[in-house]
Formats: C-alpha cells, structure tokens, sequence
C-alpha cells in the first residue's frame, strides 16, 4: 500500500490546502503557499507502480499562480484559478489533457466548486461574491455560459484567501 502523507511526500514547510483526488485515485493535486514570497501553486502527485512521485506543478499551472483545482463529477475537466493574467481568474481544462483551456470568469474570480446536482460551475468573485456558469460538454469541448450572480448575499473575507468558504 503506497504511503500518502509521509513526510518529505507532500508537506515541506510550505501551507497546504484544498487537496483533491482524481477520480482513478493516482493523481492528487493541493495548493501549497509558499511562506516567504506568498505565492500560491498547484502542485500534483502521481501514484506510479504503487509509488507516489515528487510533488511538481502540473502542466496546466506553469505559469502564474495557480490554486484551487477541482475535478468535475465526472472527472473529464479539471478546473482552477490562475493570476496569469494580472489577476485571478476561473479556467476549465480537460483532464488529464491535452486539449483547450476555456476562461470562465468574466471579473475576476477563484475558488471553483463543481454543482453536484446541475452542470453548473461556481466561483467566488474577487469582492466575495458567488457566481454561476451553467456548461455543456460536447466531445472535447467545454461550452461555458455566460456566469451570473448566484446570489446578491457577499460572503464575509476570508482568513486564509487559500481556502474556499462557500461550500
């Protein structure tokens, strides 16, 4: 049996938050925050011949910080934010890839959380509030509506801007 949370694994001194596993369960994903710049990262593990790999960012959070990835339901697109623009914002990629990276967002936006129950992507806008994108998904394509406010309510600030607060 691999061994998940060993030390010198995952955990290097940095802050870990919002863990999340692929759906096959040989793929982990966290943010890590880095204690002396602040930054944030994705970084990810792979499990390989029963034996988890160096952390490293994925491919897809190579530039920019990165944080928050999240599966969709069924594990097809993997979404998250990314400040690659100058501020953060909500992208959609298929997962494991290759393929397309669709932005979300439209103001600014981080923290994505996949509905359970709709095709529905949620996110908190950077003045705390929650928005929603309904989206299809047509073979390799992933078409996003346009978002809307989910609701007029702004949630309060949050204490670690690392972690979502909504769900």
């Amino acid at each position: 049996t691999p061994v998940i949370f060993a030390a010198g694994v995952i955990s290097n001194g940095n802050i870990h938050s919002r863990l999340e596993i692929s759906p096959d369960g040989q793929e982990m994903f966290w943010n890590t925050v880095d204690m002396k710049t602040f930054s944030t990262q994705i970084l990810s593990v792979k499990n390989v011949s029963g034996k988890w790999s160096a952390p490293q960012p994925p491919p897809f959070a190579k530039d920019g910080n990165t944080q928050a990835a999240m599966f969709s339901p069924d594990g097809r697109w993997i979404a998250y934010s990314s400040n690659e623009s100058g501020r953060y914002e909500v992208f959609v990629r298929p997962f494991p890839g290759p393929g397309g990276k669709w932005l979300i967002s439209t103001a600014g936006g981080d923290h994505p959380t996949w509905s359970r129950a709709r095709h529905e992507l949620l996110y908190r806008t950077l003045d705390n509030r929650i928005m929603v994108a309904a989206y299809a998904a047509k073979a390799d394509a992933f078409l996003p509506d346009k978002p809307r406010r989910w609701s007029d309510r702004q949630l309060g600030n949050l204490a670690d801007p690392a972690s979502g607060n909504y769900d």
